[in-house]
């Protein structure tokens, strides 16, 4: 991506604004987040890395402590502070059921828009390092992915992934984020 395009793409953004990638496991959230933000010149930030760090646990850890509940509250908590502390434009990759709880739905609508990334390949366990993912299950994959599909379902945008480039997919991210910049 050349020079011309960073500008032009960051002068499209709301300056106030926050991106946020959605999607289910495995399909690259945390990848996107920073291509995109590694294009326009911005931060991202990871609300799972955020939550390991602050709370000195792995996710998997978490939910042994205290089952999916706990984890879920820190979840919500960090993408609070995640939202009101971090310097804006920002690109925020959320975990793969931060959509599950409503206020987070209301909240995230309110900061910025909402890209779902894709891939039909997702639901590959070869594809993808399942070590350190409690929700991982074979059987019931489908079955998860269906409880978070309305959430998903809330996006300004599904970008598919599969065999498209990584600059293809980061110029649709941004026209996505500098369309929903330009509305009144």
């Amino acid at each position: 991506m050349n020079e011309a395009r960073k500008m032009k793409s960051k002068e499209g953004i709301n300056p106030g604004s926050c991106l946020f990638i959605t999607g289910f496991m495995g399909v690259g959230k945390s990848y996107w987040a920073r291509q995109l933000a590694r294009a326009l010149q911005l931060s991202s930030w990871d609300v799972d890395a955020c939550i390991e760090k602050e709370y000195k646990l792995s996710i998997a850890a978490i939910f042994e402590r205290g089952g999916e509940r706990l984890f879920r509250s820190y979840e919500n908590k960090m993408l609070r502070h995640i939202v009101t502390q971090v310097p804006r434009p920002a690109v925020i990759a959320l975990g793969g059921g931060s959509l599950i709880a409503r206020e987070n739905q209301v909240f995230i609508r309110s900061e910025g828009p909402l890209i779902c990334m894709k891939d039909p390949k997702q639901f590959s366990r070869g594809r993808v390092d399942i070590q350190g993912r409690p929700l991982w299950d074979d059987d019931k994959l489908e079955l998860l992915y269906d409880q978070r599909k309305e959430g998903y379902s809330m996006a300004d945008a599904v970008i598919v992934t599969d065999g498209r480039s990584k600059e293809a997919v980061v110029d649709d991210m941004i026209k996505v984020w500098e369309n929903h910049g330009s509305r009144p």
